[in-house]
């Protein structure tokens, strides 16, 4: 627990807002950078798809690659260390990955 330096009431060191009065604990990133990291995150998630995708076609691997490739894009955007844009990176690896495998006739 900390204290709002606006009221003085005990907050959760988690919240982002005083329950009290209101007033916000944690500065939220602009635009700006948020859409950066969103696009770094579609970056990387497409490469990772591609070279995921890749890999398999090279490789005599019987498993589904379907299935392969959605695991290590879930993987993948567990270890991102921006929460609100792991779904970013999933998605972006994800349907890169697959159109790749389409590309070489995998379906």
């Amino acid at each position: 627990m900390i204290k709002c330096k606006e009221c003085g009431g005990e907050v959760s060191s988690k919240a982002d807002a005083c329950p009290k009065c209101g007033v916000r604990l944690k500065a939220k990133p602009s635009g700006c950078i948020v859409g950066f990291f969103k696009l770094i995150g579609g970056i990387v998630g497409t490469i990772i798809g591609l070279m995921v995708a890749i890999s398999f076609l090279s490789g005599g691997d019987k498993r589904d690659p379907l299935q392969e490739l959605e695991s290590r894009c879930r993987a993948l955007s567990d270890s991102y260390s921006i929460e609100s844009e792991k779904p970013t990176v999933y998605s972006s690896c994800v349907s890169s990955g697959k159109a790749a495998l389409k590309s070489r006739g995998v379906n």
